[in-house]
């Protein structure tokens, strides 16, 4: 018996004492589950060492959220020794337990004529505990609290195992080695073994703790449930957040046996710019491409970001990759500690030298041949920072590499300054708004213990300093951390007085190599750009710098310029015809001002003359001009200015119908994205639908209603009830009142998503039914009638959609429609499949595989011949009967 068991079992004899059979069962079940997390945290401290490298990757991953079944399995496999599960009634009480626990306790309700027998059932199990001749179970267990070493002691506090004494504790360093703040088991002398990080007391032995489940694996933050009580605890343990199975110097095997390249990440704790979980997605779900890019300027976390995804897959309950390989080209760093620019010696700065280091991870060789990479068979992450500082004909290399990866076992992501290859899907890093800046800054005062956060928010409050602070630090994650430091070091009064983003430094850092990326004439228009705004207002007419450098007759010329300003990320078009441009920051602004000086005089005058002949008032509609504003408020103003924008746009009698598309999409997507307000989003998307309905009178604007469709369905899937799924479905059906045109893409886009969310609504529920038989919840008569219903359903699905929508694409070749309407048909057609074996029509599935493996693209035809060999096998069987 120890400490803690005792205390339970006072309060089991107190409870049975006044009859309070309800608390009697919750005291009984809690004690055995006590005894087991007792078990897994003995167990875990003595053998998780100890044990393989296949058995230790089951128990890393499955201790993350462990169900009561899965805490024995994980105690049973790290029962080395077989020190509880050789004896035959421990073990099968252990054993019974899980299910014991569901069947009395884990479902519908007990009442009083079911709790006396569940109380029965539980306490023969303790009694088979108590009956196995296990020392570290039913010796006289004191529990220790070993809180500090002072000299040459360790110091705490015994809670002795009679369940109601505690003294001071105090052992040598010489009779055994322990862990401060952790809980500990004693058996007779000298004897100790550790419970932490599964069991915590506090209060003098009052609160106590045990293990639930790790909520956040990078913190090692555990959650805990109270024991006689009711109550929750959330503590970090770093030895959890590194449980690594291998690691040999050069890659390191995480818990959910991932691999990674050893790295040092640029950043303490994490806090999220944004974009995190976009990148996720489009590493984890994304089929279409294989590379991506994170774009922004420097200091705005694109590095971070990336590390901080990597360290989420390679920790997450699920392995979505083999191999995490992280490579940076990155030659320089800004301290934020002290505003000063550091070189980097150790990065990579050719091709040879990205293959040769990747090899090393994946083959343990230096070989510089890229062919083994591209032909590997598993799922590789790889991670290039900082490209733009490779060498164009480097850059080159790399991109003809990426091209010849492959999707299903390959994802490039791509971080840089300069996007100047457009590869695969791009994310854009932006600066903070003054808001995040400050919530920013309080989150890494706190984290880096830089001052009292209540002196902090208290000054946040004052509109003036926060408006400083933004000026100070650009709203940029870097400058931040530095402003931080200066807070730490001055207060923050006097780290007002630092102005970090103008400092030489700084823009040497952010900025300085701009210039050097661009052909001659990309430079003139770099620095003619000047000339045609200023600070407060960074937009102009594109076509006046044109004319300033005299090239409207040099149209390609001048056009090719443009493009490497956009590639680069200097300016961006600011409307749907490109007419209009804006630069993208400030210092950006600056610089070409500063470059602009530096020019001849004669260069000088001919533009300034030229400006001034063309430099006037700007000319752009009402309609365009609200959006644009729209679009660009989405940064700079609060949640109800922005929707209050896109709102009046939407309901101007004046707004073309594309316009008011263009602002419900933006609406919903600033909504849903940037603010994560689904439902909301959900219910304007509702209360315009009718605007686009009504815009098809007349057979008008059909491709609008269908865009709009097209959205409006696929939010509501994505949100996730049963019942917004099924409105998904009842949009598409709405739309297609009006007849399909399958030789129109988005169309067959809506038509591939109609079968798609029908055939799986209608399989959920032909599953569901199944199951509540196996459970008899339905009669055999109601069975009958539901299943009916069902297959009419199918077959409705087959008369009015799937046949229609196959016969129409079984006559092109998929490579003629879009890339979106190709993969909403696939999709379509493989969930029409499920139908179909409902249906027995066995033969049609046949057909519709033998097509996608002729004219899909590769990486879909796995799927299909796995369906079609399951049918010919159903056929093949089914010919032997007869």
């Amino acid at each position: 018996m120890d400490y803690i068991r005792k205390q339970i079992e006072q309060r089991i004899d107190f409870l049975s004492s006044i009859g309070d059979k309800t608390g009697l069962i919750s005291h009984h079940q809690s004690r055995f589950e006590y005894i087991l997390i007792y078990i897994l945290g003995y167990l875990w401290n003595k053998n998780q060492r100890r044990i393989d490298e296949e058995d230790k990757e089951y128990i890393f991953q499955g201790i993350i959220k462990p169900t009561i079944g899965g805490i024995v399995s994980l105690c049973r496999k790290l029962d080395v020794d077989k020190e509880f599960f050789k004896d035959g009634k421990l073990n099968k009480a252990i054993e019974k337990y899980p299910s014991l626990r569901n069947e009395l306790l884990g479902h519908g309700y007990s009442f009083e004529d079911s709790i006396e027998s569940s109380i029965t059932a539980i306490q023969s199990l303790y009694e088979s505990v108590l009956s196995a001749n296990v020392p570290a179970l039913n010796s006289d267990i004191d529990i220790i609290h070993v809180m500090s070493l002072e000299g040459d002691y360790y110091k705490g506090i015994n809670y002795k195992s009679d369940g109601n004494t505690y003294l001071p504790w105090n052992c040598h360093k010489n009779i055994c080695t322990f862990m401060t703040n952790s809980i500990y088991g004693s058996i007779g002398l000298n004897e100790y073994f550790r419970l932490s990080p599964f069991i915590e007391l506090f209060g003098y032995g009052k609160e106590i703790y045990i293990f639930n489940c790790i909520e956040e694996k990078l913190l090692g933050k555990v959650k805990y449930n109270r024991l006689l009580e009711t109550g929750v605890l959330n503590k970090e343990w770093k030895e959890l957040a590194e449980l690594n199975i291998i690691e040999d110097g050069i890659k390191v095997k995480t818990s959910n046996g991932t691999i990674l390249n050893i790295y040092k990440n640029n950043y303490k704790k994490y806090i999220d710019i944004g974009i995190k979980k976009k990148v996720i997605d489009f590493l984890i779900k994304n089929k279409a491409s294989v590379c991506a890019t994170i774009w922004g300027h420097g200091g705005v976390g694109k590095t971070a970001t990336i590390q901080s995804v990597c360290d989420d897959l390679a920790n997450s309950e699920r392995k979505n990759f083999d191999y995490i390989i992280f490579l940076s080209a990155k030659d320089r760093r800004y301290n934020f500690y002290t505003g000063s620019i550091e070189q980097i010696n150790d990065s990579i700065s050719t091709f040879e030298e990205l293959i040769r280091s990747t090899n090393k991870v994946l083959f343990n060789t230096e070989s510089v041949d890229p062919q083994k990479i591209i032909d590997y068979q598993g799922k590789i992450l790889l991670i290039i920072d900082d490209f733009e500082t490779f060498a164009r004909e480097e850059k080159d290399k790399i991109e003809k590499f990426i091209l010849d990866l492959n999707i299903n076992h390959h994802k490039i992501i791509i971080t840089t300054r300069a996007a100047n290859i457009k590869l695969g899907q791009e994310f854009q890093t932006s600066e903070l708004t003054e808001l995040e800046t400050s919530q920013f800054l309080t989150q890494v005062i706190e984290d880096e213990n830089l001052g009292n956060k209540i002196i902090l928010q208290r000054e946040l409050q004052k509109e003036e300093i926060r408006h400083k602070i933004y000026e100070i630090t650009n709203g940029r994650p870097l400058f931040i951390f530095q402003f931080a430091f200066i807070v730490g070091q001055k207060g923050i009064k006097d780290a007002l007085n630092f102005n970090i983003k103008e400092s030489s430094n700084a823009i040497n850092f952010l900025y300085g190599r701009i210039y050097d990326y661009l052909s001659p004439k990309a430079k003139d228009l770099f620095v003619v750009l000047s000339l045609l705004v200023d600070g407060n207002d960074l937009v102009n007419v594109l076509q006046k710098a044109q004319y300033i450098l005299n090239l409207e007759n040099e149209i390609e010329i001048f056009n090719s310029a443009v493009d490497e300003l956009v590639k680069l990320k200097i300016i961006k078009f600011a409307d749907e015809e490109n007419r209009f441009f804006e630069i993208y920051s400030k210092e950006i602004f600056q610089i070409m001002g500063d470059y602009f000086q530096k020019k001849d005089n004669i260069f000088k005058g001919n533009c300034v003359s030229r400006r001034e002949q063309v430099n006037k008032d700007k000319t752009l509609d009402i309609e365009h001009s609200l959006l644009l504003s729209a679009n660009s408020n989405r940064i700079a103003k609060n949640e109800i200015e922005v929707i209050e924008n896109y709102k009046q746009i939407i309901n101007r009698a004046n707004s073309p119908i594309d316009v008011k598309l263009s602002a419900v999409l933006n609406l919903s997507s600033y909504l849903i994205i940037d603010r994560g307000k689904k439902e909301t989003a959900l219910k304007y998307l509702d209360d315009y639908s009718h605007l686009f309905k009504d815009a098809t009178k007349g057979k008008k604007n059909r491709e609008e209603y269908a865009i709009y469709t097209k959205m409006w369905a696929t939010y509501n899937w994505a949100n996730g009830t049963k019942g917004q799924k099924e409105k998904a479905v009842e949009i598409l059906l709405e739309y297609a009142k009006g007849g399909f045109n399958y030789n129109n893409n988005i169309d067959l886009e809506l038509a591939g998503m109609l079968l798609q969310y029908k055939s799986i609504l209608i399989i959920s529920e032909w599953q569901d039914l199944k199951e509540r038989k196996r459970y008899e919840e339905v009669s055999d008569n109601e069975f009958k009638r539901l299943r009916d219903k069902q297959r009419q359903v199918c077959k409705e699905i087959h008369d009015k959609q799937g046949i229609f929508l196959y016969n129409a694409i079984s006559k092109k070749k998929l490579n003629e429609v879009s890339s979106g309407a190709r993969q909403n048909v696939i999709a379509g057609l493989y969930s029409f499949i499920d139908v179909l074996i409902r249906l027995t029509k066995f033969d049609l599935i046949l057909e519709i595989c033998t097509y996608i493996i002729y004219f899909a693209p590769k990486n879909f035809h796995s799927q299909f011949q796995h369906k079609a060999e399951w049918v010919k096998q159903i056929k093949k069987q089914k010919r032997v009967k007869e």
